[in-house]
C-alpha cells in the first residue's frame, strides 16, 4: 500500500501557504525577484513587475521585496561591489516611478525614467506595464 500523495492532494491551500510565507521569508530563507525572461508565457518586464506583487499578497513587505530585487540579486550574482544599491563608485542602474513603491509596489508598473550605466535611456516602451 502506497502512502505517497498526489501532487493535487498534498499541495496546501494557497491561503494557508501564504499565512507561513512571512515566518519563512524572514527566519530560513533569502527572496530573490527574478526576470523569467527565458519562461515560456512569461511577457518580459510585465512577469517580474507581476512577481513582485505576488511576494507582497503572500506577506512580504515592499520594501522586503525591493530590496529582494536589489541589494540580493546582487549578491545573489556576485556582484554586490557594483549593483544592488544606490552609492558613490556602483552601477548606475535605476528607474523612477510615479508613486513610493515601498508603500504600494504597484508603483513599480508605472515607470517615468531609467538610467542604465549612468545614462538615461528612452522608456517609450518601459512605460506602463
Amino acid at each position: 500500500m502506497s502512502t505517497r500523495r498526489s501532487p493535487s492532494s498534498s499541495a496546501a491551500p494557497r491561503p494557508r501557504r501564504a499565512k507561513r510565507t512571512p515566518v519563512s521569508s524572514r527566519a530560513f530563507a533569502t527572496w530573490f525577484v527574478g526576470s523569467h525572461t527565458q519562461v515560456p508565457f512569461a511577457e518580459r518586464g510585465r512577469a517580474y513587475f507581476r512577481e513582485t506583487e505576488l511576494l507582497v499578497e503572500a506577506g512580504l513587505t515592499p520594501a522586503e521585496v525591493i530590496r529582494a530585487a536589489t541589494e540580493r540579486g546582487a549578491e545573489f550574482l556576485r556582484r554586490e561591489r557594483d549593483l544592488g544599491t544606490l552609492r558613490a563608485g556602483m552601477l548606475a542602474d535605476l528607474i523612477v516611478v510615479e508613486g513610493d513603491p515601498a508603500r504600494d509596489i504597484r508603483a513599480l508598473r508605472s515607470v517615468r525614467r531609467v538610467m542604465v550605466g549612468g545614462r538615461w535611456i528612452p522608456i517609450e516602451r518601459y512605460r506602463d506595464y
